[in-house]
Formats: C-alpha cells, structure tokens, sequence
C-alpha cells in the first residue's frame, strides 16, 4: 500500500521489460510490413512471437510508445 510503502516501482515498457521478445526496431518493421500487406503468420513465425502479439503491435495496443 501507498501508506507505508512510499517508493513507488516506475512502469516499464518495451525492450525494458524483462519478458519482452519483440525490440523497437522489429515492431517499427511489423508496422510497415504489415502496412504492405505481409501476413501476420510470417511475421509472427520470423519473430517466434504469437499472431495476437504481431496483431497487438501493428494495431498499437501494445508498443504505443514506438
């Protein structure tokens, strides 16, 4: 509780979380593959990731900060 714990742990996001798979730079490259119609079961393949986390990315509900 914010009463007796007064340090407050700062959010992470992106590549600073510990369990992030995608970087920067391959989430700027899933945008504009996806832009130019590349599938998300390529990309989700090429990235080890899942076709919801590609889809998340690309549509900005995850990576807004990018």
């Amino acid at each position: 509780c914010t009463t007796c714990h007064h340090e407050i742990t700062p959010r992470v996001f992106g590549e600073k979380c510990g369990s992030a798979k995608l970087t920067k730079q391959a989430v700027l490259f899933i945008r504009k593959a996806r832009a130019n119609g590349v599938a998300l079961e390529n990309l989700a393949c090429k990235y080890g990731v899942s076709i919801a986390s590609i889809s998340s990315a690309a549509l900005l509900k995850t990576w807004r900060h990018v």
